[in-house]
């Protein structure tokens, strides 16, 4: 080997510590670090962003993050419910939404679904029809039995 990794770090950190200290003429800048006389440089604008507050940090919901998280597959809608692996699944949206039970009663039709593999219990269906993007399913009556179990106990079964 050429460098040690203690070598290769430095050298990584010294080309960051040029690239954050170099001035960019093209850099954009918002009104008030101009008026600032900011420097066009990475660092001199993250150092003023943060002690001025003016970054623009994104904001994400804790469901939103949750749901990103979760594994996602394809499901089928049958006329007796939304159908993953053995497993139906329903809800009080679907129930009133009879239109997706009954076209699935002339032919059945897929949608995406996420849901956390360690557990049965429930469904998020993404449908961007909806308001939400999305809805939670529970176990029908007749899959509750499986309810508690991971998905792999539950194919098991």
């Amino acid at each position: 080997a050429e460098r040690t990794l203690k070598e290769f770090i430095a050298e990584v950190q010294e080309w960051v510590d040029l690239h954050n200290e170099t001035i960019f003429a093209d850099m954009k800048q918002p009104e008030e670090a101009i008026w600032a006389k900011v420097p066009k440089t990475p660092i001199a604008m993250w150092n003023w962003s943060v002690e001025t507050h003016v970054g623009e940090l994104a904001v994400h919901y804790i469901d939103d993050v949750y749901v990103s998280l979760l594994y996602e597959a394809e499901a089928t809608v049958t006329p007796d419910g939304i159908q993953v692996g053995k497993l139906f699944f329903t809800s009080p949206e679907i129930e009133k939404r009879r239109e997706w039970l009954t076209m699935a009663r002339r032919k059945r039709f897929t949608v995406r679904v996420k849901y956390d593999r360690r557990r049965t219990d429930d469904i998020i269906v993404i449908d961007p029809m909806l308001e939400t993007n999305h809805l939670k399913a529970t176990l029908t009556k007749s899959y509750e039995r499986f309810g508690g179990r991971s998905w792999a106990e539950a194919e098991e079964a």
